[in-house]
């Protein structure tokens, strides 16, 4: 059965404790941060508050099951953090499982809604509404991001409100000088974000809004997987004094195999020159993957790269009170058959899927359960082929990895520059699953 390793595990790196009880995520890894849908986590909390969802799943599976915050009430999954938008929740009622959740037991990390302001997409405006945001991220997350208008759509997304770079950088400017000054809740760490397709202008956003005094930075935009470039970033921050004073640095809309490993690396080597910044990265892949009905299968670690792996997932009338076995293993997966996903329930059920809405979050869970697993083990497989240098798996990250040690115990940028070729190696990763959809689908699932 594939499921999250439960043991004890001995940290042989510098790390820094989440405070989380039983925090399944190890302590000197980047954390992985799922972006959930309101949907799901709505449409479970409403099924825990009622005592059960509205029709009977195989072996027992509850409500509960599926609410992987919480250690002290799901012992088969649970996640330490996840990521939820401001601009998808501000006008939500009722039940919720961020709301609802056990504080202390989990962290939210939440985002400000940027890309639904761009995009025009949640009814929601910069100017009007930032109060609104800034007093929901104080009262229901504990890290979250400052009110940023991202650049990446300009000049390519139709309907993008925003027409240039300078002008996404001054409105951002003018909400970090409203989240300062109205901030109230000093127990909820602000993050600064960093955006910027193109190295120039990512030193340049950087150089526009590091003096703003927040408590952490996110980095977003086209270069969040050039490990090249985050180095580069990273040093200047080291330069600047300024990572030095930060608690969190979280990656917009990634999870990709190497750059999980890579920001692993970086953590490590942080944390042994006794910064005391923790390193995350999120993606709402497992329901974007869901909304095109597909699978997470088998995650390939192969000697050239390491990628994940989808097929769409199986589905139709037909199955209707199958008792056949969910192909594809993860914790949820084990527990399901395939009438469990696929439900008949009349004339005013037309979709091609055949699922309805507990179906879907079943999808969903499978392939948050499958990404982590694959992260997991990622982390593991390098670990283990480090210690001998002899690598039958994942060749180029582990060359990385060493990279980043010398990096950083150099210091300067001429390490980089000698070390480039290595992350080129890194670049061109594709069909894993993820750099299919674009960074605002990843951020705004």
């Amino acid at each position: 059965m594939l499921t999250q390793p439960k043991r004890e595990r001995v940290l042989l790196h510098p790390h820094h404790d989440s405070g989380i009880p039983n925090d399944p995520t190890p302590a000197d890894q980047a954390i992985y941060v799922p972006s959930i849908t309101p949907g799901y986590s709505q449409d479970v909390a409403r099924a825990i508050k009622a005592g059960g969802w509205h029709r009977t799943l195989s072996d027992g599976v509850t409500p509960e099951a599926m609410s992987f915050l919480g250690t002290d009430t799901n012992k088969a999954f649970t996640l330490s953090h996840v990521l939820f938008s401001a601009g998808q929740a501000l006008d939500k009622r009722g039940p919720c499982m961020i709301k609802d959740r056990v504080r202390g037991h989990s962290k939210v990390i939440g985002d400000s809604g940027g890309y639904q302001i761009g995009q025009g997409t949640a009814g929601i405006d910069g100017y009007q509404d930032r109060a609104r945001i800034l007093d929901w991220l104080e009262t229901n997350t504990d890290i979250a991001m400052t009110l940023d208008i991202p650049p990446g759509p300009v000049g390519r997304s139709l309907g993008y409100r925003y027409t240039s770079i300078e002008q996404c950088l001054a409105e951002t400017l003018d909400h970090l000088n409203f989240f300062l000054d109205k901030r109230r809740n000093s127990n909820v760490i602000l993050l600064n974000v960093l955006q910027g397709n193109f190295a120039e202008h990512s030193f340049h956003w950087y150089n526009s809004v590091k003096d703003f005094e927040f408590e952490g930075y996110a980095i977003a935009g086209l270069l969040r997987n050039d490990i090249y470039h985050v180095c580069r970033l990273l040093l200047r921050m080291l330069d600047d004094g300024k990572l030095q004073k930060a608690q969190w640095l979280h990656f917009l809309g990634t999870a990709r195999l190497d750059t999980a490993v890579m920001l692993t690396a970086i953590q490590r080597v942080l944390a042994a020159k006794a910064l005391p910044v923790r390193i995350s990265f999120d993606t709402a892949s497992p329901f974007l993957m869901m909304s095109r009905n597909r699978a997470y299968t088998f995650a390939n670690y192969g000697k050239k790269r390491m990628t994940y792996s989808t097929v769409v997932a199986p589905c139709g009338a037909e199955y209707h009170n199958s008792l056949a076995a969910w192909p594809w293993p993860s914790e949820i997966g084990n527990r399901l058959v395939m009438g469990d996903l696929c439900v008949d329930e009349g004339t005013s059920h037309r979709n091609s899927t055949q699922r309805d809405g507990l179906g879907n979050h079943l999808l969903s869970l499978h392939n948050l359960q499958s990404i982590c697993f694959a992260i997991h083990t990622a982390n593991r497989v390098v670990d283990a082929e480090m210690i001998a240098r002899r690598h039958a798996i994942a060749e180029a990250e582990a060359a990385a990895v060493v990279a980043i040690e010398e990096i950083f115990s150099a210091g300067n940028e001429s390490t980089i520059f000698r070390r480039r070729g290595i992350f080129e190696n890194l670049r061109g990763t594709t069909g894993d699953g993820i750099e299919e959809f674009s960074e605002e689908e990843l951020r705004d699932p």
